[in-house]
C-alpha cells in the first residue's frame, strides 16, 4: 500500500520518518504453544515527503476490528479514496467520480508475476523503478529505526 500510494502521488523524496511497532497479540495468541515469534503485530508510522504531504501507513495482523485495505489521499483541490468498493473522487462540492471495481477472470497477482518474470528477462520494462523501490525500503526501514527495532 506504500507503494501504491507513492505511485499515486509522483514518488516524491522522503525528509522524515516516524513510527511505531507493537508485539502484544501474537506472544499471548502463541502462549503454550512452544511457538515463539517476534514479529510485529501492528505498525503505523508516517513520512514526510518533499512536495509537502504527510504520507500516513498503518498495517495489523492483531487487531479485533475488521480488515481494512485502503488508500485515502487527502489534498488541498481533493481527495481520492481507493479501496474494496472501487474508486471515488472528491472535490470541494462534493464527490466527482465514482468506479466500482471490476473482476475478472485473471488475478491481479498473476499478472504482477508475469510482469515479473518478462522484466527479469529483459523483455519488458519494469513497472516499478529500482528508485521508487528505494524510496519505499526508506520509508519501512525508518519506520523499525523510529521504533526502536534494528
Amino acid at each position: 500500500m506504500c507503494d501504491l500510494a507513492l505511485y499515486f502521488m509522483g514518488f516524491p523524496k522522503v525528509e522524515g520518518v516516524l513510527g511505531a511497532a507493537y508485539n502484544k497479540f501474537l506472544p499471548s495468541f502463541l502462549a503454550g504453544t512452544g511457538l515463539a515469534s517476534d514479529a510485529d503485530d501492528h505498525a503505523a508510522g508516517m513520512a514526510k515527503l518533499s512536495n509537502g504531504a504527510l504520507l500516513e501507513l498503518e498495517a495489523s495482523y492483531g487487531c479485533h476490528g475488521p480488515s481494512v485495505m485502503a488508500i485515502e489521499l487527502m489534498g488541498d483541490k481533493g481527495a481520492a479514496v481507493l479501496d474494496g468498493d472501487g474508486v471515488r473522487l472528491f472535490g470541494k462540492d462534493g464527490p466527482l467520480y465514482t468506479s466500482t471495481r471490476v473482476t475478472g477472470d485473471e488475478s491481479p497477482e498473476q499478472n504482477i508475476v508475469e510482469h515479473f518474470i518478462a522484466a527479469v528477462r529483459g523483455e519488458v520494462e519494469p513497472i516499478i523503478a529500482p528508485e521508487q523501490a528505494v524510496t519505499v525500503m526508506e520509508i519501512l526501514e525508518g519506520i523499525y529505526r523510529s521504533a526502536g527495532w534494528r
